[in-house]
């Protein structure tokens, strides 16, 4: 049995987007051992390192090709690995599905149907009123479920598009692996929506970025390795 403490990771600034969990008593997940949680964080990382060797490729390929500007646009998004897939933060707009490459209009494709199941997902939790859905996202209260952070780009796809269109997400939504990496630490926006993941789904999501790999627990708490 592996018995583990949760750690609150709010952000300094104490605002929404920080994650949401749990503290005080020792949280005992009874359904895994200590080996199962490390052979995840293991697998995870091992993830996060093939994330980078696949920013790096999509990156080069680019360049190689002469398409600069799609080089430059690569390497300042986050790309996330779980299970065989590889997404690419972003919603796929118009342009990158019509991009040249094939696995470039593969993976916009991928970024438009991720980023379109989480807001339809996200829709079909919220059982408000039509006209109260319409004047802007349910409030969600410390430890409640997951409703995405809402931004200025939302417009062009719905609200919280921008926020559910992040690399690590995509790749859940895509795969529903247990263990995933991604090439930039986790927002706090990510660490929420996985912390309602594990809940939700009572079982345990590891998530490795280039700081440390987050277990999120089935009791709604996270602890790091």
């Amino acid at each position: 049995m592996v018995k583990v403490r949760p750690t609150a990771q709010r952000q300094d600034d104490g605002g929404s987007d920080g994650p949401v969990t749990s503290t005080g008593a020792e949280a005992e997940i009874s359904a895994w051992s200590e080996v199962d949680v490390m052979k995840l964080v293991a697998e995870a990382r091992g993830l996060q390192s093939r994330s980078q060797l696949q920013q790096m490729r999509l990156y080069y390929m680019a360049r190689e090709a002469g398409r600069y500007s799609a080089s430059e646009t690569i390497e300042g998004k986050t790309v996330a690995c779980a299970a065989s897939k590889t997404t690419l933060s972003g919603w796929g707009t118009s342009g990158d599905l019509e991009a040249e490459g094939q696995e470039r209009q593969q993976l916009a494709g991928q970024q438009r149907f991720a980023t379109g199941t989480a807001l339809f997902e996200q829709g079909r939790k919220d059982t408000r009123p039509l006209d109260q859905r319409l004047s802007g996202p349910a409030p969600s209260e410390a430890g409640e479920r997951y409703v995405p952070n809402a931004t200025f780009f939302d417009r062009r796809l719905g609200e919280g598009a921008y926020s559910l269109s992040h690399a690590e997400k995509q790749a859940h939504i895509l795969t529903d692996a247990p263990a995933i990496g991604v090439t930039r630490d986790m927002c706090g926006d990510c660490q929420n929506y996985f912390l309602d993941q594990a809940r939700s789904q009572k079982r345990l999501i590891v998530v490795a970025d280039p700081s440390m790999a987050r277990v999120f627990l089935p009791n709604g708490t996270m602890t790091s390795r």
